[in-house]
């Protein structure tokens, strides 16, 4: 039900209502045409009845992020350092936002918010302040304590992709050579002739390895809380995948078997766990005392190399050599191939300018034969 009118100054007015007596909605607008005035109304009839539907509540951004974050906790799989780091960025909140009802918070509250936030924050850290209060304004309007989520329309912060550190052949060789003799041989052979993630390289079990088929299975991630011992859980993107393994890492790991063996012979204490880089119990290696060693083996030889570089390193090599982006990414693990791409775009531009010299070199040189170029 509805109707428009003209106004004595020339703009028009419009009415439209729903419902019964009880439970009738109604909104009027004035605007220059009849046409927007139409639109308005409407629009804030649905408004009104979005609003309807809605669980009525007086909470503030502040208690409310509080509920959703005790709710958070009952979630099965949650990591205690994901819920930490929500838990500090929910906390971080200005006062004068957290105090602000739900109800009221507009998009233009939340973009004043985060540019504040670009005078001491790191891009990578104004993003994930970002994606908690997304998700969590997310989780409002599924639970009807908003209409609509006021972030939708904020863009996300941009953040510039990080320099990538990888090795080529001569200097894996070499790297590789340094490692020999130490703990950390077999794992970074492994890392850089695979692209494992190091959770995923500590979580690997000798049933995952399959050295006659030259094949592993990912299948787990190792992952550590302060004072808990390591928990294993899916890899990052959910999902498994199986990789397949070069000739010289089958032998490495061949040999990697018997050395652990002895080694397990000879220990006071060894706990069984089956996995293929233990710690020197045989128990679970730490993530980050991992990380501590491979630091400290780098530096001995003068290198500063995160052990993540090692998966960079296998990724580029691969693209280098004209592996196809999407087998890339299945091998590393990527979501999508749009992930490998984002992240090794400075390569992909690399192995075009190189290809077209492989071109210049044959089809060209049969062109310019032919005369085809003049």
């Amino acid at each position: 039900m509805g109707w428009e009118k003209l106004q004595p100054d020339g703009r028009w007015r419009a009415y439209v209502s729903e419902g019964g007596r009880a439970d009738r909605l109604q909104a009027n607008a004035i605007r220059e045409t009849r046409r927007e005035a139409r639109v308005a109304a409407k629009a804030r009839l649905e408004a009104k009845r979005a609003a309807k539907a809605l669980e009525p509540h007086t909470l503030t951004l502040g208690a409310y992020l509080t509920t959703w974050l005790d709710h958070l906790e009952t979630l099965p799989g949650r990591s205690r350092k994901g819920l930490a780091r929500e838990r500090g960025i929910c906390k971080a909140l200005p006062a004068g936002l957290s105090r602000r009802r739900l109800a009221d918070l507009r998009p233009l509250h939340l973009q004043r918010w985060l540019d504040s936030c670009a005078k001491d924050d790191a891009p990578a850290t104004r993003r994930k302040r970002y994606n908690v209060t997304h998700s969590a304004l997310t989780q409002a309007v599924a639970w009807r304590l908003l209409a609509e989520n006021p972030l939708d329309v904020v863009k996300p912060p941009p953040v510039p992709p990080s320099e990538v550190t990888a090795l080529d052949e001569a200097t894996t060789a070499a790297l590789l050579a340094e490692t020999d003799g130490s703990r950390y041989a077999a794992a970074a052979l492994v890392a850089v002739t695979t692209g494992l993630r190091r959770g995923e390289l500590l979580a690997l079990r000798w049933r995952d390895v399959d050295l006659d088929a030259a094949t592993l299975r990912v299948a787990r991630s190792a992952d550590e809380e302060a004072g808990k011992p390591v928990v294993f859980k899916a890899p990052k993107t959910g999902k498994g995948r199986t990789i397949g393994l070069m000739a010289a890492t089958v032998a490495a790991l061949r040999r990697h078997k018997a050395t652990q063996a002895a080694e397990r012979l000879a220990a006071k204490r060894w706990v069984e766990h089956g996995l293929v880089f233990p710690n020197t119990h045989g128990e679970p290696w730490r993530p980050s005392t991992f990380s501590v060693g491979w630091g400290r083996l780098m530096a001995a030889h003068k290198r500063e190399l995160r052990f993540h570089d090692l998966r960079h390193t296998h990724a580029t090599l691969l693209l280098r050599a004209g592996t196809p982006v999407d087998s890339v990414a299945k091998r590393l693990g990527h979501a999508s191939a749009m992930t490998t791409i984002r992240v090794y775009s400075h390569v992909l531009e690399d192995a075009d300018a190189s290809a077209v010299d492989r071109l210049e070199s044959g089809l060209g040189v049969v062109l310019a034969g032919n005369g085809a170029t003049s």
